[in-house]
């Protein structure tokens, strides 16, 4: 059953929302794109001809890097409709983009 989203998702998602225009990028820029993602990405190892499941895909950043990598089939989620959006525009033909309320 889902519930209604409480305050705080929902304070999340209109942040998300209005910073998904200047967030798309496409080379690293953020902390997290230098200190996380970089081991994110060692982690998963080869992912040519995989299906990858991108939760809190935000503007695609990660999901272009796979689909770069071989990834056959790219499930993105995001609970900002924005950002889903600003991922389409990366032309992904491998992708599916869902804007989901992510309350369980």
């Amino acid at each position: 059953m889902l519930l209604p989203p409480n305050k705080m998702e929902l304070e999340t998602k209109a942040r998300y929302d209005a910073a998904s225009s200047s967030w798309v990028r496409k080379s690293p820029i953020s902390l997290s794109d230098f200190t996380g993602r970089p081991f994110l990405f060692e982690e998963c190892g080869d992912v040519e001809g995989s299906a990858i499941l991108d939760l809190g895909c935000g503007e695609g950043y990660c999901a272009r890097h796979f689909a770069a990598r071989g990834a056959a089939f790219i499930d993105g989620i995001d609970i900002s409709p924005k950002m889903i959006e600003a991922a389409k525009q990366g032309h992904l033909d491998q992708m599916l983009l869902f804007s989901l309320p992510l309350t369980i």
